[in-house]
Protein backbone atom coordinates (compact mmCIF):
# COMPACT_ATOMS: atom_id res chain seq x y z
CA UNK A 1 0.00 0.00 0.00
CA UNK A 2 2.88 2.47 0.82
CA UNK A 3 4.42 1.71 -2.49
CA UNK A 4 1.45 2.38 -4.46
CA UNK A 5 0.57 5.60 -2.34
CA UNK A 6 3.96 6.40 -3.30
CA UNK A 7 3.70 5.84 -6.40
CA UNK A 8 0.78 7.86 -7.33
CA UNK A 9 2.55 10.62 -5.49
CA UNK A 10 4.77 10.54 -7.86
CA UNK A 11 2.77 10.54 -10.37
CA UNK A 12 0.73 13.22 -9.48
CA UNK A 13 4.25 15.11 -9.11
CA UNK A 14 5.12 15.32 -12.38
CA UNK A 15 2.54 17.25 -14.03
CA UNK A 16 3.13 19.94 -11.55
CA UNK A 17 7.06 20.12 -12.46
CA UNK A 18 6.17 19.92 -16.10
CA UNK A 19 3.57 23.26 -15.07
CA UNK A 20 6.16 24.80 -13.28
CA UNK A 21 8.52 25.19 -16.59
CA UNK A 22 5.56 26.36 -18.31
CA UNK A 23 5.01 29.05 -16.32
CA UNK A 24 8.48 29.64 -16.07
CA UNK A 25 8.98 29.32 -19.90
CA UNK A 26 6.05 31.77 -20.22
CA UNK A 27 7.29 34.38 -17.45
CA UNK A 28 10.66 34.17 -19.66
CA UNK A 29 8.92 35.27 -22.72
CA UNK A 30 7.07 37.91 -21.13
CA UNK A 31 10.19 39.28 -19.88
CA UNK A 32 11.77 39.60 -23.35
CA UNK A 33 8.80 40.92 -25.18
CA UNK A 34 8.50 44.11 -22.37
CA UNK A 35 12.58 44.54 -22.90
CA UNK A 36 11.76 44.32 -26.62
CA UNK A 37 8.67 46.54 -26.24
CA UNK A 38 10.69 49.41 -24.21
CA UNK A 39 13.65 49.48 -26.25
CA UNK A 40 11.41 49.51 -29.43
CA UNK A 41 9.80 53.14 -27.47
CA UNK A 42 13.03 54.08 -26.43
CA UNK A 43 14.25 53.85 -30.43
CA UNK A 44 10.95 55.85 -31.56
CA UNK A 45 11.68 58.59 -28.84
CA UNK A 46 15.53 58.84 -30.24
CA UNK A 47 14.35 59.04 -33.47
CA UNK A 48 11.72 62.00 -32.75
CA UNK A 49 14.22 64.14 -30.54
CA UNK A 50 16.93 63.41 -33.16
CA UNK A 51 15.05 64.48 -36.27
CA UNK A 52 13.95 67.79 -33.89
CA UNK A 53 17.28 68.59 -32.62
CA UNK A 54 18.83 68.43 -36.85
CA UNK A 55 16.09 70.73 -37.16
CA UNK A 56 17.08 73.16 -34.65
CA UNK A 57 20.84 72.73 -35.42
CA UNK A 58 20.46 74.14 -38.98
CA UNK A 59 18.22 76.77 -37.12
CA UNK A 60 20.90 77.74 -35.31
CA UNK A 61 23.79 77.23 -38.26
CA UNK A 62 21.40 79.78 -40.05
CA UNK A 63 21.12 82.34 -37.44
CA UNK A 64 25.23 82.26 -37.08
CA UNK A 65 25.71 82.81 -41.33
CA UNK A 66 23.11 85.77 -40.49
CA UNK A 67 25.21 87.65 -37.90
CA UNK A 68 28.33 86.53 -39.28
CA UNK A 69 29.79 87.22 -35.81
CA UNK A 70 30.47 83.35 -34.00
CA UNK A 71 31.16 85.86 -30.62
CA UNK A 72 27.61 86.67 -31.04
CA UNK A 73 25.73 86.23 -27.27
CA UNK A 74 22.70 84.90 -28.89
CA UNK A 75 24.24 82.26 -31.12
CA UNK A 76 26.69 81.63 -28.23
CA UNK A 77 23.80 80.98 -25.91
CA UNK A 78 21.68 78.59 -28.61
CA UNK A 79 25.12 76.90 -29.51
CA UNK A 80 25.42 76.35 -25.20
CA UNK A 81 21.90 75.14 -25.54
CA UNK A 82 22.96 72.70 -28.65
CA UNK A 83 25.81 70.71 -26.77
CA UNK A 84 23.71 70.47 -23.67
CA UNK A 85 20.85 68.36 -26.06
CA UNK A 86 23.46 67.04 -27.38
CA UNK A 87 25.01 65.44 -24.24
CA UNK A 88 21.45 64.39 -22.98
CA UNK A 89 20.85 62.38 -25.99
CA UNK A 90 23.86 60.85 -26.13
CA UNK A 91 23.17 59.93 -22.56
CA UNK A 92 19.42 58.65 -23.35
CA UNK A 93 21.40 56.40 -26.53
CA UNK A 94 23.98 55.01 -24.08
CA UNK A 95 21.99 54.03 -21.63
CA UNK A 96 19.58 50.85 -21.04
CA UNK A 97 16.42 49.27 -20.46
CA UNK A 98 14.63 50.88 -17.82
CA UNK A 99 17.46 54.01 -17.12
CA UNK A 100 16.52 55.84 -20.66
CA UNK A 101 13.17 56.65 -19.50
CA UNK A 102 14.37 58.41 -16.45
CA UNK A 103 16.79 60.66 -18.61
CA UNK A 104 13.92 60.79 -21.13
CA UNK A 105 12.87 64.48 -19.22
CA UNK A 106 16.16 65.84 -19.11
CA UNK A 107 16.44 65.39 -23.18
CA UNK A 108 12.97 66.92 -23.12
CA UNK A 109 14.00 69.55 -21.65
CA UNK A 110 17.27 70.43 -23.09
CA UNK A 111 15.56 70.63 -26.59
CA UNK A 112 12.57 72.29 -25.34
CA UNK A 113 15.02 75.33 -23.75
CA UNK A 114 17.01 75.13 -27.62
CA UNK A 115 13.85 75.30 -29.36
CA UNK A 116 12.32 78.13 -27.34
CA UNK A 117 16.01 80.02 -27.93
CA UNK A 118 15.99 79.37 -31.55
CA UNK A 119 11.95 81.15 -31.70
CA UNK A 120 13.34 83.66 -29.27
CA UNK A 121 16.07 84.89 -31.80
CA UNK A 122 13.90 84.72 -34.68
CA UNK A 123 11.78 87.44 -33.34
Amino acid sequence: MRKLTLLLSLALAVPAFADGAKVKKEAGEAVDATKDYATEKKDEFVARIDTKLKALKADVNDMKEKTKDSADATVKDLEARQKKADEKLTEVKKAGGKAWSSLKGGVEGAVNELEKGVQSAKK
